[in-house]
């Protein structure tokens, strides 16, 4: 459904959401697939979604006023827009939102079908989800979506057709990280626009709804660092360093209650 968009509330300038099917890649710690476990939620209402934008020029809602008002909608904070579950339904809706003026935005691992999605937006903001420079590593935690030589023929397609890309090191664990100063001043060399980056962290419910599969992914090591109510010190500091490394590579740069201002979300707005 389209909803207000609260997860980032405070933070990001869109105020919309579009969440569609429960993605499928399989990321072992994703918090969006691990509390849609819980919740027992697994598919969009199609037809609410049809029905809105047929009908949003009319209603009284608060949704229905913000897109009047021309803002746009983010796809998506909690489902993947272009993995194999919505296949069926990206291109449609862009298509449809396209024609009503409806701006978008995109939070995204990536698929087969974003090629085809360009060649119907307009020039937008994209925020690529990217957690380890090691191929290795991305298969383990990330099993079904794309990999890392994918995302990044994905950032140049987005960057020669005008939009502006931002990647995900979200979330960010630095042993999943090879050679994290290298890998920022590659994505600043493509014309990357900056990073958001935040530890990984987890809760008990979290832990508890996982597979064998991802708490093998992730090791029970991670887990129970990721579970403290404070950080470890070498988590804090590897952050801290990965924050200076991409400010020393000319990125733009955000992270929940950071204490100087920035530009990230200058394009948004």
């Amino acid at each position: 459904m389209i909803t207000l968009y609260t997860g980032e509330l405070l933070i990001s300038p869109i105020p919309l959401e579009l969440t569609l099917h429960r993605c499928n890649y399989g990321c072992a710690y994703c918090f969006a697939t691990l509390n849609f476990r819980h919740s027992g939620y697994t598919r969009a209402n199609v037809t609410g979604i049809q029905n809105l934008l047929a009908t949003y020029h009319t209603r009284n809602t608060m949704v229905a006023k913000l897109l009047r008002q021309g803002y746009p909608i983010l796809l998506s904070n909690r489902t993947d827009p272009f993995a194999p579950a919505n296949r069926n339904l990206i291109l449609p809706l862009l298509e449809t939102l396209t024609a009503q003026g409806i701006h978008v935005a995109f939070q995204t691992r990536g698929g087969t079908l974003v090629n085809d999605a360009l060649d119907i937006v307009a020039p937008s903001c994209w925020y690529i989800s990217i957690t380890s420079d090691q191929p290795d590593r991305t298969r383990q935690i990330e099993p079904a979506a794309p990999p890392l030589t994918e995302k990044l023929k994905m950032i140049d397609a987005l960057i020669a057709r005008g939009h502006c890309v931002t990647v995900g090191i979200n979330p960010y664990v630095p042993e999943w990280w090879a050679d994290a100063p290298a890998f920022l001043r590659e994505l600043k060399a493509r014309g990357v626009h900056g990073i958001w980056t935040e530890l990984l962290h987890l809760h008990y419910r979290q832990r508890n709804l996982m597979t064998d599969r991802e708490r093998a992914a992730l090791t029970e090591e991670t887990i129970a660092l990721a579970m403290k109510r404070q950080p470890p010190k070498e988590w804090i500091d590897g952050i801290a360093r990965l924050r200076d490394d991409a400010q020393a590579a000319g990125l733009e740069i955000f992270s929940g209650g950071q204490g100087n201002r920035s530009d990230f979300f200058t394009p948004y707005k």
